[in-house]
């Protein structure tokens, strides 16, 4: 992450992981989670822009990430009920991170662009407000590679919009963004990066 004041009380966060298309790896999931933790004991933050740098907001988890999330390290590791405690014990990590941008206090505002994939779909839905440029587009990646999307987007957007467009962006079907903007997976269209931020 990359964390810069925009304006007075206005901080932006950046994810900075462009040769990766803000993928998000393995220590991106305490970065944001402190992040957004320090944010909520600011109290000269009024508000937070949360972009992605490069020609995606993010791809989502980093799938060498995904790999380290059964937790086998060794033959002897590798029964079921193991892999399933430590894949919970992640899963419920993960979600508090997320669940700390929704709690921080402020107006976090997700300013979207390229693609908005998987995780990171379901990391806007924890932000108050979603704008998004024209090339802008979301997809629920996890079904793709048979995971579930289990870091809170499932039921923040559930409880944002219930409309067609949501439910076909949870099965891997690309969404526009003017198709976002409709089912209010995206708050506002812009026509440029600037524009957004």
């Amino acid at each position: 992450l990359k964390v810069t004041l925009a304006a007075p009380q206005v901080l932006h966060v950046e994810l900075h992981r462009p040769d990766k298309l803000n993928a998000f790896d393995l220590p991106f999931w305490e970065e944001i989670r402190s992040c957004f933790g320090e944010i909520a004991d600011d109290a000269e933050v009024r508000a937070v822009l949360l972009s992605g740098a490069g020609r995606f907001f993010t791809a989502g988890l980093d799938l060498s990430a995904a790999v380290a999330v059964t937790g086998a390290t060794s033959a002897g590791e590798l029964d079921v009920a193991r892999k399933a405690l430590h894949i919970r014990k992640l899963g419920k990590a993960w979600q508090d991170a997320f669940s700390n941008i929704e709690r921080c206090g402020k107006a976090v505002i997700a300013c979207m662009h390229g693609g908005v994939v998987g995780a990171g779909l379901e990391m806007t839905s924890a932000c108050d407000i979603r704008f998004c440029t024209e090339d802008a587009y979301f997809q629920a990646a996890e079904v793709d590679i048979g995971i579930a999307a289990d870091v809170g987007g499932c039921s923040d957007f559930r409880r944002l919009s219930a409309t067609r467009a949501w439910f076909e962006s949870w099965y891997s079907r690309v969404v526009e963004c003017h198709q976002a903007r409709r089912c209010s997976t995206a708050s506002f269209l812009g026509s440029s990066r600037t524009r957004c931020k």
